[in-house]
Parts: structure tokens; C-alpha cells; sequence
């Protein structure tokens, strides 16, 4: 939800939020259902290096 209203202020469009969320959620469900916070950077490159 942070993400999404961080994008809308920042006036992305529709479609590029809806991708970013898109991302978003398949790195929680690669990294098993971790919150991105938690997460250092090589967990959330590696669920979007396949």
C-alpha cells in the first residue's frame, strides 16, 4: 500500500503503478512471504533475476 501511494503522489501513471505493484508481489511470494523491508537487496534481485 506504501508503494502504491508513493507512486500515485509522485503522478506515475495507472499502468506503471499497477506493474511496480505486479513486481512487488511476486518478490514477496519468491522470497516466501517476507515483507520487502526485511529483505536486503540480493533477496529482491534474485527473485527478479529469472
Amino acid at each position: 500500500m506504501q508503494a502504491l501511494l508513493g507512486l500515485r503522489v509522485k503522478r506515475y501513471s495507472p499502468r506503471t503503478v499497477k506493474a511496480y505493484c505486479y513486481v512487488i508481489r511476486y518478490c514477496i511470494r519468491f522470497n516466501g512471504l517476507r515483507y520487502p523491508a526485511s529483505m536486503g537487496e540480493r533477496h529482491m534481485t534474485a527473485a527478479t533475476q529469472n
